[in-house]
């Protein structure tokens, strides 16, 4: 997830009066030598966007080196993998008879919901990462974040929320920025219907419960929305469709509960991921025979019917 975030960082300076003949730029290439592309504070910081306020240069008289400090605060563009982003291209290698892949920023222990996943993986195979729940390390100056993960596949059940409420004024206003988020993402081409169907759950394409639209959920102010939520696996992820029940859905054996913004906004932040991740996995892999050891584990993942 890529967001805006304000830091505060200490520059230790060793030589004062040249630096501050350039204050301000001298302030930026030094965040941008020590913190670009790093871990810092939660995030891996991509971009330094505003230096907001600069101290006053402050005399460190407590050793021979006569040097100085400033504090800095500055904003920068940052990265961070909650649960449910998908990084459409890393390596699997295996580490200590354990599957783990790697990208440009993570590092990623790997488990798998179907047995035999392990055993169709080649080594230093390219493979769509999904990060699932579990520890993170975001360790200060390093260029990797260590998350746990699986190989991105269908989806082999549906998660379930529940709620009651309605939304504010002030939610359907920031929901409405999501779904145009959404919409403005279009996977509509060819290449993207060969992975929808690699992605959808069923061998063929099923019939489930009847639906709703998140789209119209989403700018529904004061709507009570009181009842059950999901995404029937009938149901492609990556459109704006959604089950609702009064009643609790069978098979629904683990529920969560939340408010209306915050599950509205999970299953939309879903479907963003997911549409996301076809964009970018079509780019990927292109050559589709190149890849078809991916296909096959992403075939024998399907639920025939």
């Amino acid at each position: 997830m890529i967001s805006i975030n304000r830091f505060d960082y200490s520059i230790d300076i060793l030589q004062p009066c040249r630096f501050i003949a350039d204050k301000e730029n001298n302030t930026r290439r030094t965040l941008e030598e020590h913190l670009l592309g790093t871990c810092y504070q939660g995030s891996i910081i991509s971009e330094i966007v505003e230096i907001e306020k600069m101290s006053l240069c402050r005399t460190i008289n407590t050793d021979h080196r006569c040097h100085s400090s400033m504090n800095v605060i500055f904003t920068a563009k940052t990265i961070t993998y909650p649960p449910g982003t998908v990084i459409a291209d890393t390596a699997a290698f295996i580490k200590d008879d354990h599957a783990c892949a790697r990208s440009e920023h993570v590092i990623a222990s790997l488990s798998f919901e179907m047995r035999g996943t392990k055993r169709m993986m080649r080594p230093d195979m390219r493979m769509p990462l999904l990060v699932m729940d579990g520890p993170q390390e975001y360790e200060t100056g390093s260029k990797q974040v260590t998350v746990c993960g699986t190989i991105f596949t269908c989806r082999r059940s549906p998660t379930f929320y529940q709620t009651s409420g309605s939304l504010s004024s002030a939610d359907t206003r920031s929901l409405r920025k999501l779904v145009e988020e959404i919409k403005r993402i279009d996977i509509s081409g060819d290449s993207f219907s060969f992975l929808r169907d690699m992605l959808y759950s069923y061998t063929k394409e099923a019939r489930g419960p009847g639906i709703s639209s998140l789209e119209v959920v989403a700018g529904a102010t004061g709507e009570d929305l009181t009842g059950y939520w999901y995404k029937d696996l009938a149901l492609h992820m990556e459109d704006l469709n959604i089950n609702r029940s009064r009643d609790k859905p069978k098979g629904a054996e683990i529920i969560i509960e939340m408010k209306p913004f915050q599950m509205v906004s999970s299953l939309l932040l879903s479907v963003l991921h997911w549409k996301m991740a076809i964009r970018d996995m079509a780019e990927v892999y292109a050559d589709r025979d190149r890849y078809e050891y991916l296909w096959s584990i992403m075939r024998a993942h399907k639920i025939a019917n």
